[in-house]
């Protein structure tokens, strides 16, 4: 067991992550290449190697993507338009290693 974790034999790994992007709204607004907002999160742990606690892990993960983009009268947007949340949640645990 290990003392510094908060209950004995147990891992907690949180992640938040977000992106917004607010452009060209109103009116006669132009935008001259792409608008993107782009959210990447990993979240957990990686264990290499034999874990000796044998105790539950959690992981949690909140990730979003935001555009408002173009909204009024005579907007223009020149490029692409792109939101994208990408999120890894979990674990990767290597095979059994005692040293």
């Amino acid at each position: 067991m290990f003392p510094w974790l908060p209950l004995p034999t147990t891992e907690i790994n949180e992640g938040h992550n977000g992106a917004s992007v607010n452009v060209a709204n109103g009116i006669a607004n132009h935008v001259g290449g792409d608008v993107a907002a782009v959210a990447s999160q990993h979240v957990g742990d990686v264990d290499y190697g034999y874990d000796y606690d044998y105790g539950t892990d959690m992981n949690l993960g909140t990730n979003f993507a935001d555009i408002y983009a173009g909204n009024g009268a005579f907007n223009s947007i020149e490029g692409s338009v792109v939101a994208s949340a990408e999120q890894s949640v979990g674990d990767v645990d290597g095979f059994p290693v005692l040293f």
